[in-house]
């Protein structure tokens, strides 16, 4: 895929402060797609590239979030017509990271985030005190948190009210979205609640739905989904990774 500009990727005047002021000037800049074991996907201007660090970067890497992660701006260098060099991280502008079971480092879940969406199902698994954690952590990385709440054809209205009453008596004037896959409900208005330009992010505990929300902004099945359990009525975990992907109208998600 071929990107006509790097602002379509998220790209601004902070990054590009960032990237003369850290010595990249005369590099090429792209942003970290996904990541795998020993390399990483990054898209820029020229198109899509599997891309790996330097020696040298992982000499200094002092701790994981040292080394690129989705959503990062990186600079780089073409090796040849598929692969990239990347020589650096272009500093953060928002981070959403929670810290490792049992160890000091963190995990950047993603970087470079404007919006995330908390997407809690409406059904048995519906909790709070879940919510409360995400915000949390979108609110120390500096990301402006947006609830949406899923399956809600599983529920009534009245249902619907009355957990939006929860959440808005115990977080105040938090955004709530509704959305179904099923029946579509609430698809439309979640993608014109996203701007041009902004970068968004969809975090949420297992089976809540994010990969049935994944399919229906990217308009086809590209994340396997695992339906719903018929004895506990929650769904199956499926999605298992980060990645960025890229909406018809040019969101990055």
């Amino acid at each position: 895929m071929k990107y006509m500009t790097l602002s379509d990727l998220g790209y601004d005047s902070f990054f590009e402060v960032g990237k003369t002021e850290n010595g990249f000037a005369d590099y090429l800049i792209a942003r970290v797609i996904s990541e795998h074991k020993e390399s990483y996907r990054v898209a820029g201007e020229g198109g899509e590239f599997t891309g790996r660090i330097t020696g040298k970067q992982m000499f200094e890497a002092k701790n994981r979030s040292d080394y690129p992660a989705v959503g990062d701006w990186v600079a780089i260098s073409k090796a040849d017509e598929e692969n990239v060099v990347i020589h650096g991280v272009l500093p953060r502008k928002t981070v959403f990271s929670k810290k490792y079971s049992n160890k000091q480092d963190t995990q950047i879940i993603a970087s470079n985030v404007d919006t995330v969406f908390v997407v809690e199902s409406v059904n048995q698994d519906y909790s709070l005190n879940r919510l409360e954690r995400y915000f949390v952590l979108a609110d120390k990385g500096g990301i402006q948190p947006v609830v949406l709440l899923s399956k809600t054809d599983l529920i009534s209205k009245e249902e619907i009210n009355q957990k939006k009453a929860e959440i808005r008596n115990r977080f105040g004037g938090v955004e709530i979205l509704l959305v179904s896959t099923l029946s579509t409900t609430g698809m439309e208005e979640l993608i014109g609640f996203m701007e041009k330009g902004k970068t968004y992010c969809l975090i949420g505990s297992s089976g809540v739905g994010k990969s049935s929300i994944i399919n229906a902004l990217l308009g086809n099945d590209h994340i396997k989904t695992g339906g719903i359990d018929a004895i506990s009525g929650k769904g199956r975990h499926t999605t298992t990774g980060r990645e960025m992907y890229f909406l018809s109208n040019g969101h990055p998600l």
